[in-house]
């Protein structure tokens, strides 16, 4: 069976070389017959090769270009999802710019009352922020600086962690 396999393969061999020399506009890859065809086939072949570099550096490119450009698109709305979680924050009183009663009660389980912070706030001419609350409507959150002075809470120690946390 061997032998007749060699022997199919012997004469597919001569046949090829047989139909590249007697018929090369017929065979797919003709044998030059002189030195010009030759050299013309050889810039042919260059060309071709210069062809599918240079697609490929494009593609190369091209997917660069998208990678960049979707590791932008995705840093953007990461910033941005992570600005509207600070706007929630500070909205709901938790932050370290100000914070209700209940949100610093909650954090330290500990009781406060409101009247030594707005008698700080009066005295050193500082506004509280209003902020949504469920139960009231909405309630003052106080500034970090009356937390700090008058119970010595430091909203940044207290909040800061919460917030790099949740982003």
């Amino acid at each position: 069976m061997s032998k007749i396999v060699d022997t199919d393969e012997a004469w597919s061999f001569f046949e090829k070389m047989e139909n590249a020399y007697f018929r090369p506009a017929q065979s797919p890859k003709a044998l030059p017959g002189n030195y010009i065809q030759a050299l013309e086939a050889l810039v042919e072949s260059e060309k071709e090769k210069l062809v599918i570099s240079d697609e490929r550096d494009e593609a190369i490119r091209t997917k660069s270009q998208i990678s960049r450009t979707r590791e932008a698109s995705a840093m953007g709305k990461l910033s941005v999802a992570t600005r509207k979680n600070r706007e929630l924050t500070e909205r709901l009183g938790e932050s370290v710019k100000h914070a209700t009663i209940t949100a610093v009660k909650n954090a330290t389980v500990k009781e406060y009352k409101f009247a030594p912070l707005r008698r700080w706030c009066r005295e050193n001419k500082v506004e509280a922020k209003e902020v949504p609350d469920i139960r009231y409507g909405h309630v003052k959150s106080w500034p970090a600086e009356s937390w700090l002075q008058v119970y010595g809470i430091n909203l940044k120690s207290l909040f800061a962690a919460k917030v790099f946390t949740r982003n």
